[in-house]
Parts: structure tokens; C-alpha cells; sequence
């Protein structure tokens, strides 16, 4: 909304304010609007308070599968109603489960997403009350609904692509609710309001590789996993400012089996998942201005720093991905190619263990060998990501709105993942390691081990000598050459 808008979206609700006090004051009761008992009564009931309502105007209809939100009301007991036309009733159970409204306007505005319970249905109507949510005292109260929940439906609904799921389908109410308080009496207005609707959608995440350190108490490593979330609108925007998104996390935890030799479990695999209780996260709001970078770190396997802006355009973030080298993957660039802006909203780590000591953590690095314990994981999970509120420019006009924004989960598998890389001498401490555990078995098992040990490491301390001489006599050779050819002795 712009700001002119705002300002007039404002005004108009001052001008309602005004005029519901007005009548408030004059006749000392009410204008039409749904009754609300301290108990719950039928919606039905409710809704007939009203003189004008006709049920003829919400009939059944199995093949509509959306969701009309036709009034609210405040209880005496604090709470918020919604009444809702359900035209699909009688076909299926497809109630509603969520609500996106916000109290604030202005400045202030700030959207948030409340579940719903319903609590009474007769036909089409239902009746609501949403959860977690206290009516204000205040005299003037605003109720900007942006969009209704109810479960995803393949009779009704199109999937996801790029290996996403929705849980949550969202409806546009588009709806700006007022209600006064005079002299006890609870006046309601209802104004159109206007929202921006996600039409293409793209969830998932990113690794970047932070390196595997080799210390005393083992073998320990760790990626950063970058979130995001990719999308078109129905309206266009020349500069997008500021997001707001909510989702949920779930902590995990699981083994990864590092050992060939393992019967239990195949190798390179996970196993063992334990779940932690999903809970929601508080939104999160991103700026243009933001950036992001990962810790980067190791020591046998070092892991780079890489830094990415929080709002991006989509061609932007595949960009600097490729420069950085990501490996991004076929059906994650068609997703891409379907949206114009990306917000990387949040980060997670994942860290894995092996061995619990120095020895066992040199075992670990000869990954698939018999020595090699399996390494716990932790990690975090993100899902039901949807975007609350975007704040924008078009044409020179700065708009701040509501979003109607499924709720939507990205694949379990990185869309995209940097390498780390191994020093050197990193491959040559295994090399050595592994040949002094071949020259002990050796001396173990034949019967003059121990000549043959002195053989084989006379063979190899002469190849050794010799290897490690090489740059030296390359250099004596290089410099013998140029030392001739600046005496005028070389060809």
C-alpha cells in the first residue's frame, strides 16, 4: 500500500470510527453485526440477529473448495469469532485452521497468523474462535483479515514443484474490520483492504561446508545451512525493501554410518532419526541492507567464508552462487526460473562427530574402513514457511501489505552445497598411518615379519629420500641452467 494509500486507509477508518460513534451515541445500540453470547450459541442463530442476512445467499457447492469469511464479533468474554461460508460442508471436512489478521495499522502494521477452532456449523456456516488471542480494551479496534487457512486438498488444489509440500492453503479474505466501543455498545464497519498474493513459490536450503576439525576429543564438523524462500507476486515490484516470515524448526538428531563393513545399516546413509516437538518460530523480518555469512573453519578439511545479501533478486542469488562455486541442482533451477525475488531468512547448523577420542578420530578420516565408529548428527528442520508482510517500491510508490502466502516445505536433501577441501598433508598423514597399520599386521602374521619390515622400509626410505630430494635437485638444476645460459654456455 502506498503511502498515500495508507494514509487514506487510515483516514477512512477514522471517518468509520466517527460515524459508529456517532450512531452509537445517538441511538445506544449497535448497527447490524453478529451477537456474540458469553457461551457458545449455533452460527446460525448468530448470524439471523441480523434482519437482512439471507441463507440463500451461501449454498452448497462440492466442487468450490474455498473459504468466505462473512463476519467477526468480540465475545464478552474476550475472544474473536470468525463466521465463515464453507461452501464444500457437505463434501468434505475441509475446515478452516488458520487466520492471518493484524491488530495495527499504519506504521505498526504487522500481520501474524492465529489458529482457529471451530466451535459451531449448520450447512455452509461455520462459527470460529481464534486461539491465543485477547481482545484490546481500547476503544477503536482494528481487525485487517489478509487471508484464511484451511489443509491443502488435491480435489481443490494445485502441488507444489521442486520437490515442495504445502500443509496450509491460503484464501484471500482482504478484509479491514473496525469496531468501536461507546457507552458499552460494539459497533462493527468492514472496508475492502489490499493485500499482494505469492502466485510461484520455491522452498529450500543451502550448505555451505564450515570444515572438519581433528582434535583430541575426536573428529568433529559442521555445515551451515542457509533458508530461503523463492517467489513471484501478482503485482509487480521495482525494489523489494523489507519481508517479514514465519515458519516452524524442529531439532534432529540422527547416525551416519561411515563403515563399509556395518550390517545394521548401509554405508553412507543416515539412521536412527529422533525428532524434537516442531515449534514455531517468532517472524522474522529481513532488510535489503541485511547480510549473511558462514563461519567457514576446519583443519583437515577447511572450509571458506562466503557473505549473501538476505534479499536478492532470483537471478542475482544464482549468480553469486555460481561465482562461489555451488553446485545448485537441475529441478532446483527450474523452480528458480518460476520466481523473481529470494529472501535468505534463516540459519542452521548441522554438526556431525566421529570417534571419541584423538585415535579413533584418525580412524574415522580413513572413511568405510573396519576401524571407523559412526558419527552422530544433529541438525534442525524448517517447514511451513510462508511469507507474513512485504514492504516495497513500485513506480516510484512505497507499499507496505499483508501477504496471502501458503504454508509451504521445502525438500529434507540441500538444493545447492559447496565443497570443502582437503589439505595435503591432511592425505598424506592417512597414507602414512594406513602403511604403519599394514607393516604392524605383517610383522604379525609371517614368520620373519620383521626382515621383511626392514626391507620393505629400506625400499620405502630410499623412495621417500628420493622424492623429497627431487625439489631440491630440481631447483639446483634450474639454477644451474640459467647460471649457463647467463655465462653464455647454454643453448
Amino acid at each position: 500500500m502506498t503511502n498515500k494509500l495508507r494514509k487514506h486507509y487510515m483516514i477512512t477508518h477514522t471517518v468509520i470510527a466517527i460515524i459508529l460513534m456517532v450512531i452509537g451515541i445517538l441511538s445506544g445500540r449497535s448497527v447490524p453485526s453478529a451477537f456474540a453470547a458469553p457461551e457458545y450459541t449455533d452460527v446460525l442463530d448468530d448470524l439471523c440477529i441480523d434482519e437482512t442476512f439471507d441463507t440463500a445467499l451461501y449454498p452448497a457447492d462440492g466442487k468450490n473448495g474455498t473459504l468466505e469469511v462473512i463476519n467477526i464479533a468480540e465475545s464478552i468474554d474476550g475472544e474473536l469469532l470468525i463466521y465463515v461460508y464453507r461452501p464444500s460442508a457437505a463434501v468434505k471436512d475441509l475446515s478452516a485452521t488458520a487466520i492471518r489478521i493484524s491488530t495495527t495499522v499504519g506504521d505498526s502494521y504487522s500481520p501474524n497468523d492465529y489458529t482457529l477452532r471451530r466451535i459451531s456449523s449448520n450447512g455452509t456456516l461455520e462459527k470460529y474462535v481464534v486461539d491465543d488471542f485477547t481482545v484490546r480494551s481500547d476503544s477503536l479496534r482494528y481487525y485487517d483479515i489478509i487471508c484464511i487457512f484451511r489443509a491443502w486438498d488435491s480435489d481443490y488444489d494445485d502441488p507444489a514443484s521442486g520437490g515442495n509440500n504445502i500443509s496450509d492453503t491460503s484464501i484471500p479474505v482482504n478484509k479491514g474490520y473496525t469496531a468501536m466501543t461507546v457507552n458499552g455498545v460494539v459497533s462493527y464497519a468492514c472496508t475492502e483492504i489490499e493485500t499482494i498474493e505469492i502466485t510461484d513459490k520455491y522452498v529450500g536450503y543451502v550448505n555451505y561446508r564450515d570444515g572438519v576439525t581433528l582434535n583430541w576429543g575426536g573428529v568433529t564438523g559442521a555445515v551451515t545451512s542457509a533458508h530461503f524462500v523463492a517467489f513471484d507476486t501478482d503485482k509487480p515490484i521495482d525494489r523489494l525493501m523489507s519481508a517479514t516470515v514465519q515458519f516452524d524448526e524442529q531439532n534432529v538428531s540422527c547416525m551416519y554410518c561411515a563403515n563399509i563393513y556395518h550390517a545394521n545399516h548401509s554405508f553412507n546413509t543416515f539412521y536412527d532419526y529422533k525428532y524434537g516437538t516442531p515449534t514455531k518460530h517468532d517472524p522474522i523480518t529481513v532488510k535489503a541492507s541485511d547480510k549473511v555469512f558462514n563461519p567457514g573453519g576446519g583443519n583437515i578439511s577447511v572450509g571458506n567464508t562466503y557473505e549473501w545479501k538476505r534479499i536478492q533478486k532470483t537471478s542475482e542469488f544464482l549468480a553469486d552462487k555460481k561465482n562461489d562455486g555451488m553446485k545448485i541442482k537441475d529441478d532446483a533451477i527450474t523452480a528458480f526460473s518460476k520466481t523473481e525475488w529470494v529472501l535468505n531468512f534463516y540459519e542452521t547448523q548441522v554438526t556431525a562427530k566421529g570417534g571419541d577420542d584423538l585415535w579413533k578420530g584418525f580412524a574415522f578420516g580413513l572413511v568405510g574402513t573396519v576401524f571407523v565408529d559412526d558419527a552422530e548428527c544433529k541438525m534442525t528442520m524448517v517447514s511451513d514457511v510462508t511469507v507474513l508482510r512485504l514492504r516495497f517500491e513500485t513506480d516510484g510508490k512505497v507499499y507496505d501489505l499483508g501477504v496471502v502466502d501458503n504454508k509451504q516445505t521445502g525438500s529434507k536433501d540441500p538444493v545447492g552445497w559447496i565443497d570443502g577441501e582437503t589439505p595435503a598433508w591432511v592425505w598424506w598423514l592417512i597414507g602414512g598411518i594406513a602403511l604403519i597399520v599394514v607393516l604392524i599386521v605383517i610383522v604379525a602374521v609371517l614368520p620373519n615379519g620383521i626382515n621383511v619390515v626392514i626391507s620393505v622400509a629400506t625400499v620405502i626410505g630410499k623412495g621417500v629420500v628420493t622424492v623429497l630430494s627431487l625439489p631440491f635437485r630440481f631447483v639446483y638444476w634450474l639454477v644451474d641452467c640459467i647460471a649457463k645460459r647467463r655465462d653464455g654456455d647454454g643453448k
